[in-house]
């Protein structure tokens, strides 16, 4: 019978493993290309390829090309629900000062 500590390891995995697919099907609502954005994360995080993730907004269309960190950034505070839509370089909801500088200076040098 498995110690305690191996069942809290395993219930902690499981829980990442759950939370990682909630949060990938959370991105349904912001890209268009949300399963090949988020199979290009997962490759590019674990380092089986280089580069950064081309995402396509729903609300405008416009494609951004984002870095690995800048994409879970923005999928997991949504996911979170720290704000409600990304549209036209705007972020509509209360998020952080910090994470909006961040993007507004991503989007314009592209």
């Amino acid at each position: 019978m498995p110690n305690n500590a191996f069942k809290a390891s395993i219930t902690s995995l499981l829980m990442n493993i759950i939370r990682r697919f909630k949060v990938l099907l959370a991105s349904r609502n912001l890209f268009h290309n949300w399963l090949s954005a988020g199979i290009r994360y997962y490759l590019i995080n674990r380092g089986l390829v280089n580069g950064d993730i081309d995402v396509k907004f729903k609300c405008n269309n416009n494609n951004y090309i984002l870095s690995r960190w800048i994409y879970s950034l923005i999928v997991n505070a949504y996911y979170d629900g720290l704000f409600k839509t990304l549209c036209n370089g705007e972020l509509i909801g209360k998020f952080y000062s910090v994470i909006d500088l961040l993007f507004i200076r991503m989007v314009s040098s592209y």
